[in-house]
């Protein structure tokens, strides 16, 4: 029998190969799914824009998006962003999303 120290110490891991939602990560339609309702909640026409410009995944812009609404919708969309972000498998979009939610 061969000796237990010739092992590796653990298995190759493959979680870069993976699937997003398999890893653990969102999926893309579930972030196109995010940002199109974060756009929503959105408080100034700024940051409606800066989010639909977040996402190469949507195809054409929801009418009506860009609606002011009040500050408590604000703290929802940042507690919502910043709870998501650990989920964010994109490196830039991560950085970007916690950039917006630092200045809302």
């Amino acid at each position: 029998m061969g000796d237990p120290t010739d092992d590796p110490a653990s298995p190759v891991c493959y979680l870069p190969e993976v699937e997003d939602g398999y890893a653990g990560y969102l999926t893309k339609p579930e972030v196109a799914a995010l940002l199109r309702r974060w756009r929503r909640l959105a408080t100034s026409t700024e940051i409606a824009e800066q989010l639909a410009a977040l996402s190469a995944l949507e195809t054409a812009a929801d009418e009506g998006a860009s609606d002011d609404i009040n500050r408590d919708d604000a703290g929802q969309l940042r507690r919502e962003i910043l709870s998501v972000l650990p989920r964010i498998r994109d490196d830039e979009l991560h950085r970007r999303l916690r950039d917006l939610a630092s200045r809302l």
